[in-house]
């Protein structure tokens, strides 16, 4: 049961500094869960990830983004610290290394915003810098 607009925008920063945006506004889940909010949302074919969930589990200091689905992921964002994990597409596996040099989020029981810039890492070859801002409109879920 949808109970949120939530609107993301990702911009990826390549190698030649081409930025390559993204936005979906969709509707999704925002609740609490042991003291964290929650952000969840269906991806779309407009994302590359139809079939996929995405979920973000926010606390003060480390976001984690979790996607289920057709693209299985998950990843950790603490400032300055990189953290590695494997990444399962339909069309292969990978390692992401992911370094957050910037989380900000602003939540309370009626949405929020949430906002990361990270350098990533694929294959343990740097690809690019990321940034992630997601805006939660919304009564949370008890």
């Amino acid at each position: 049961m949808d109970n949120a607009l939530i609107s993301i925008l990702g911009i990826n920063v390549g190698q030649f500094e081409q930025e390559t945006p993204v936005e979906l506004i969709t509707g999704g889940r925002f609740y609490k869960e042991d003291g964290r909010y929650v952000v969840e949302y269906n991806e779309s074919e407009l994302t590359g990830m139809d079939g996929t969930t995405t979920t973000f589990n926010i606390e003060p200091e480390r976001v984690e983004m979790r996607r289920t689905g057709d693209v299985v992921a998950q990843m950790v964002f603490e400032k300055d610290r990189k953290h590695v994990s494997f990444t399962e597409t339909p069309v292969g596996a990978l390692t992401v290394g992911v370094c957050a040099r910037k989380i900000a989020g602003d939540f309370d029981d009626s949405g929020g915003t949430l906002s990361l810039v990270y350098d990533i890492e694929v294959d343990h070859q740097k690809t690019g810098t990321n940034s992630i801002f997601v805006r939660v409109k919304g009564d949370v879920l008890c």
